[in-house]
């Protein structure tokens, strides 16, 4: 593997592995998916923060496909009414705070998008968002170390970013 004494670049007499290494192929990181977690907490935080200072809400406003069709694009028709549907009374905050925000803050943004984009991606090399792919998603901010509050925040933002066609397959039909 690495060359060093005791242990040759075939695998053979790797102590570490207990032996012989004879099976190179396996995908140890299989369900890792990978973004920039660090990035989108600070983000979760802004818009929380920004958001209890907004005086007036506005009404929630998109420019993108028929949600159906989405959906069905996306095989995301019963995640969509049992998960989703329940979250779009936060989208018009989430919305406001990213249209009064300066230039930075949605670059921010962006890049976290992008992030995301690519882990969806890299999953199996498409650029839907199955029910799979988003609970994979979903699943890093399981793993952090935050309260459920902010991991609550966290799915509603990925909620968002599907349903404003920031994430996932979108082509009209």
């Amino acid at each position: 593997m690495f060359n060093n004494s005791g242990q040759k670049q075939d695998g053979k007499g790797n102590i570490q592995a207990k032996g012989n290494v004879t099976q190179t192929n396996i995908n140890f990181f299989e369900d890792d998916v990978s973004f920039d977690l660090v990035e989108t907490e600070k983000i979760i935080i802004e818009l929380y923060e920004l958001s209890q200072t907004i005086e007036t809400k506005e009404d929630f406003t998109y420019d993108r496909i028929k949600i159906e069709d989405k959906n069905k694009q996306n095989q995301m028709e019963e995640y969509f009414s049992e998960k989703i549907e329940e979250d779009i009374v936060y989208f018009k905050e989430i919305q406001q705070v990213l249209y009064l925000n300066d230039e930075d803050f949605t670059d921010r943004f962006k890049y976290i998008i992008r992030t995301i984009r690519g882990a969806i991606i890299a999953l199996d090399n498409k650029a839907d968002l199955t029910p799979s792919k988003i609970n994979k998603i979903i699943g890093q901010f399981y793993k952090q170390d935050w309260d459920f509050k902010k991991k609550l925040k966290a799915e509603r933002l990925i909620h968002f970013m599907y349903f404003s066609c920031f994430i996932g397959k979108k082509e009209s039909i």
